[in-house]
């Protein structure tokens, strides 16, 4: 395989002590993603895309305060055609095996209300991040965000912990460990074909160490997964560390390029939660049928990119103004969104209703429409840095933002508050997989009389378009492209 999407993305809070004049700094990145095994050495793909090493956990290792119970996850078989029949056998036993180990580890699905209040928050959150200028790209993470607010949450006490427990749709601290955890579980696969994991951590400044409640820091370790480090603030060193983290969850590919934030001497703590997401195609593109065309950009501008192309058959689902399909992936769908032409996709994100509509409709036999997808999708590799202190606000969280009115007495008696809230992400998609996936299938139908030719739906994505990364019905990543320059 060329290269396999990988989709990034880490949301990044930073809490502010008030025991000096200065407020904790961070630049516009803070990434990271699930506990991958360690690479040592740098890697290339056909493309000349090409990640950078990944730092050994030595230094990490250094910090370090408390870990998170790690997930076993099952392996899938290695599957040959050259198998005897013996070998078949053995296999069908250990896909068996597999199978019932990865269900285990998924546990039973959400319920209606769990899925009902992330969708919620995804549908609000996604326009408030991806809003502002019309030429720009966007890539944004409902689920991230939501986690690193979960963890923020239960380090808060008062209005402050009420107004992120109403942002993020559960009753209380009890009820959003809970979820927290079940869906960290859902969403686990890293089983050496696809990978889909949840990760976090929290960075204690080693000088109020002491002023932290140790029931707060086991409750996030123990219930959201997130490990614990303790280091001084303010250092390059320290800067440095959080970037090794950030670079070893998303397997180089975000972190490569030295510090990804930076910290001051006030800042309390750092929570980083991270999504690292690794995918095939279901039915690869031919890289034979890959030829440059046109993409015209927002603003007009006329771009010369690789398009990939494929007729297969599958669905489409019209909206108002708009044209949605789906291509498969091996964990997951990538949906991709055309609206008519003149019009800017971040328009639809603005109706609360459509993200929640578009993944009911897009699985749905009675709202789609059978027939021919014609593809022209344009090969890329976006990145996306996006402050969403903002964010929180709109959202209903104005208190923790506010040095006067945070309340974030549930982590610490120190006074504090939120400085900074900022993600990254990252998204590659060629011939062989892509980290933001769609799919659309098709079913043949026949009739006694003359078959009539099937609808075809022209899916040619050579102007601004929207894209959602969906697995289990919940919308992984949201993005807007407006231009591949």
């Amino acid at each position: 395989m060329k290269r396999l999407c990988a989709l990034l993305l880490a949301a990044l809070l930073t809490l502010s002590a008030c025991s000096g004049p200065g407020i904790a700094g961070g630049d516009d990145s803070g990434t990271g993603s699930s506990s991958p095994p360690d690479a040592a050495s740098a890697s290339s793909d056909p493309s000349g895309v090409t990640s950078a090493p990944v730092p050994a956990p030595a230094q990490l290792a250094d910090l370090v305060l408390q870990e998170a119970a790690p997930l076993t996850m099952p392996q899938r078989p290695v599957l040959r055609m050259d198998f005897t029949e013996e070998e078949w056998e053995a296999y069908d036993l250990a896909m068996q095996d597999y199978l019932a180990q990865y269900q285990a580890l998924r546990g039973e699905p959400l319920e209606t209300t769990d899925y009902d209040a992330l969708l919620s928050f995804s549908a609000a959150s996604a326009p408030l991040a991806l809003g502002g200028t019309q030429t720009a790209n966007g890539i944004f993470s409902p689920i991230s965000l939501w986690t690193a607010l979960a963890m923020l949450g239960q380090c808060a006490s008062g209005e402050s912990r009420n107004q992120v427990l109403s942002a993020l749709g559960v009753e209380d601290s009890a009820a959003l460990a809970d979820l927290a955890g079940r869906l960290y579980r859902r969403l686990a696969a890293d089983d050496g074909e696809n990978s889909l994991v949840l990760s976090g951590s929290l960075w204690l400044n080693e000088s109020f160490r002491s002023a932290c409640s140790q029931e707060t820091l086991d409750l996030l370790t123990d219930h959201h997964f997130a490990d614990l480090y303790c280091a001084p603030m303010g250092t390059e060193e320290t800067d440095q560390a959080i970037s090794a983290w950030i670079s070893r969850q998303t397997r180089g590919l975000l972190g490569e390029d030295g510090s990804q934030t930076q910290t001051s001497p006030e800042t309390l703590l750092m929570l980083l939660s991270s999504l690292y997401y690794k995918a095939a195609w279901s039915s690869s593109f031919l890289p034979s049928l890959t030829e440059q065309d046109t993409f015209t950009a927002a603003d007009g501008t006329k771009q010369q990119v690789d398009f990939l192309h494929c007729g297969e058959r599958g669905s489409a689902l019209p909206g108002d103004g708009w044209l949605a399909s789906s291509r498969s992936l091996n964990l997951g769908n990538m949906i991709f969104v055309l609206p008519d032409e003149g019009t800017d996709p971040g328009l639809l994100l603005e109706d609360p209703d459509f993200l929640p509509s578009l993944l009911q409709g897009i699985s749905s036999d009675a709202q789609t429409r059978p027939g021919i997808v014609r593809w022209s999708l344009p090969r890329f590799d976006l990145s996306s840095h996006l402050d969403l202190l903002d964010t929180l606000a709109q959202l209903g969280i104005q208190d923790l933002p506010d040095p006067e009115r945070a309340d974030l007495s549930a982590l610490s008696s120190l006074p504090s508050w939120v400085d900074s809230v900022l993600q990254m992400s990252r998204v590659q998609v060629d011939e062989e997989g892509v980290e933001a996936a769609a799919v659309t299938q098709i079913s043949e139908a026949t009739s006694a009389r003359p078959e009539e030719p099937p609808e075809v739906f022209e899916m040619n994505l050579n102007r601004p378009f929207l894209f959602v990364l969906e697995t289990d019905g919940l919308p992984l990543f949201v993005g807007l492209v407006r231009t591949l320059s």
